[in-house]
């Protein structure tokens, strides 16, 4: 077996079954052109990064029971890693579009507060590292709720703890004399995220995460209003100014919250920082081909730095390649589909065909 003959298939759902029966056409395929040809598969991450990780480590995805959104309780899911230096916490578990209907969503007044109350929790004196997954969340709160559970206080004129996207603009003092202890931790966002914004504006966390928190245009105008006055306030009690920073929007601002007042905060791609913590960079190197779901951008954007040769699948024309990249378009949307299937396999082996052609 040459190094031309080593594959990996980068899994596009989190249904196995489908995995697997993609693996399989792509073997059947592959082993027509060459006997001896390997398939490694590559995790699952686009929003289950958390058992992805865990189970490469052997370990357990856990719950724990925090404050919604709404302040009704929900099931977290995390995991702890490294003898418990590492805490990885699923956003969408806590936070996410799946806990309240969304004609239920509550902009104004939709809490991280739980974010916060799971970081406490989880927290031993081994911890030195919170990673963030799942970028999924539907309060507009900035995470000043998850900094309140953590001990700071954001506060009116009154002195009344303001919470909720739709107080936000009544702050006028900022005590996070708590957060000290929280300074020396590294805090981490991992993201399959191309197009990222700051703080305000079009593309900003209100504007940008509208289907996400249920806000009307008119709810809307009110929370960019109190994010604009919010964070002009932060700035005046001179916290560094993270405004227009393209990671603001993240995790619909989380990304600006931890910014602006933590020390050590740092965004990666999915499928870097999965290929890093996993110290998977030599089975990378020494796999020349890949098949990646046109949707895995993570996947995509990591390979491009390695300059793999990448058979994208795509179900669409609506694919623009890298200059790495080819790419099928008859992969099937239905895999029961006997006359998709048909058109995939047959797209599929001249593909192969052409690769090993040219090594003649």
């Amino acid at each position: 077996m040459t190094n031309n003959d080593r594959y990996a298939f980068a899994q596009i759902s989190t249904d196995q079954v489908v995995n697997d029966q993609l693996a399989q056409l792509l073997e059947q395929a592959l082993h027509q052109q060459a006997p001896a040809a390997t398939l490694q598969r590559l995790p699952y991450l686009d929003d289950d990064y958390l058992t992805a990780i865990m189970a490469f480590y052997q370990q357990k995805v856990q719950t724990m029971t925090v404050t919604g959104p709404l302040e009704m309780p929900v099931t977290a899911r995390y995991g702890v890693l490294a003898a418990g230096k590492i805490v990885v916490i699923d956003i969408r578990s806590l936070l996410g579009p799946q806990l309240i209907p969304e004609i239920a969503r509550s902009p104004l007044t939709a809490t991280s507060f739980g974010l916060g109350e799971l970081m406490r929790k989880t927290r031993t004196t081994q911890t030195t590292d919170f990673i963030f997954v799942n970028l999924v969340n539907i309060t507009n709160d900035l995470g000043v709720g998850a900094l309140e559970a953590l001990g700071a206080k954001f506060t009116d004129s009154a002195g009344q703890q303001i919470h909720g996207g739709g107080k936000l603009g009544r702050l006028q003092h900022v005590d996070v004399t708590a957060l000290a202890t929280w300074q020396s931790l590294h805090y981490h966002f991992y993201t399959n995220k191309q197009a990222r914004g700051p703080l305000l504006g079009a593309d900003g966390v209100t504007y940008r995460n509208i289907g996400l928190t249920g806000a009307s245009p008119e709810i809307a105008k009110v929370l960019e209003t109190q994010l604009q006055k919010f964070s002009a306030q932060v700035v005046a009690v001179n916290f560094t100014d993270c405004r227009a920073d393209a990671k603001a929007e993240l995790a619909t601002g989380l990304g600006y919250c931890f910014q602006t007042f933590f020390g050590q905060v740092t965004v990666t791609d999915m499928a870097t920082a999965f290929v890093k913590d996993t110290e998977m960079s030599a089975l990378v190197q020494q796999t020349p081909y890949y098949f990646v779901a046109a949707h895995s951008l993570s996947y995509r954007t990591l390979l491009a730095q390695y300059n793999k040769r990448v058979i994208v699948l795509a179900d669409t024309i609506k694919v623009e390649p890298t200059d790495n990249e080819v790419v099928l378009f008859d992969y099937p949307n239905d895999m029961s589909d006997a006359d998709q299937l048909a058109r995939f396999t047959m797209t599929l082996n001249n593909a192969l065909r052409l690769i090993y052609f040219r090594q003649v």
